[in-house]
């Protein structure tokens, strides 16, 4: 019958084993989420999608809002008016 310090020890043992397997999934399903994020949503892709879909929609304050995109200085806000566009 093996001592309860070696009992103690094997316990100790299994539950490092379960929380490293835990948290190794946590960080995985991390890394996973950033992946996917940046591959759709955050890539040029995804920047370019919604703005264009702003366009579609006639959405001319979030096609401004997008990253990157600036009305010239000398360019007319006319033609953003809502009853302008198309």
């Amino acid at each position: 019958m093996p001592s309860p310090a070696v009992d103690a020890r094997g316990e100790l043992r299994r539950a490092v084993v379960v929380w490293s397997l835990l948290a190794a999934l946590l960080v995985g399903a991390f890394l996973g989420t950033v992946a996917a994020l940046n591959q759709g949503t955050f890539s040029a892709h995804g920047f370019v999608r919604s703005y264009l879909d702003a366009l579609a929609r006639e959405d001319s304050r979030d096609a401004l809002s997008a990253p990157g995109v600036t009305l010239p200085d000398d360019g007319s806000r006319a033609l953003l008016d809502a009853r302008a566009l198309p």
